[in-house]
């Protein structure tokens, strides 16, 4: 049989236990764990392990569910028992988004490692890791993020320092500029007319 075809096969045959295997609790939108998973990647190798099986896709390779976008180099996929317990994630970076509420914009995660724990609803970050949620960007090493609560935990970088960027509530409603001439008396001391 040509590489090719086997490669095709082996990928449709991962595909396929996959997507049976994908019956975890909702990605937050309700219906997001009800939508089919779609996988695309240029290959995929599934092996046996330990407690259940493990399938590898390499290549540019994209995850969807309903609203959930996951876009990687390389996905690896654990199961047991036919369930899905864990998702790896790996690029430079790997990119995560998921629309949490109809009526906000979608969270945004990224990192070269994307770790998703389908018993604890986390989706846990690693090196270089940012994610931009409500219009707030947190950076750090390490960010773990529970999709039920919506909560953050972010660990320093290699300077040793995390950095949150906070937008404001609404960009449009800035103070008014303040065109008033100003004077200094004789004193040094600023007066306005």
């Amino acid at each position: 049989m040509p590489f090719n075809r086997l490669i095709f096969r082996t990928g449709l045959l991962a595909w396929l236990n996959v997507a049976a295997l994908f019956s975890a609790p909702a990605w937050s939108l309700p219906d997001d764990n009800k939508q089919p998973i779609n996988i695309e990647s240029n290959s995929a190798k599934q092996t046996v392990i330990e407690n259940g099986e493990k399938t590898e896709y390499f290549g540019d390779v994209v995850l969807t569910q309903g609203s959930m976008l996951l876009k990687a180099d390389t996905v690896v996929i654990f199961s047991a028992d036919r369930v899905v317990t864990k998702m790896i994630a790996y690029g430079k970076p790997a990119h995560f988004q998921q629309q949490s509420d109809p009526d906000k914009t979608p969270v945004m995660a990224y990192g070269n490692r994307i770790e998703y724990k389908l018993d604890t609803e986390t989706i846990v970050l690693h090196n270089d890791a940012s994610i931009i949620q409500n219009g707030t960007t947190v950076s750090g090493k390490r960010i773990d993020y529970n999709i039920n609560t919506e909560q953050v935990k972010a660990n320093s970088n290699n300077n040793g320092r995390v950095k949150m960027v906070l937008e404001p509530s609404d960009k449009t409603a800035t103070a008014p500029a303040d065109n008033t001439p100003v004077n200094k008396d004789n004193n040094g001391d600023t007066t306005s007319q």
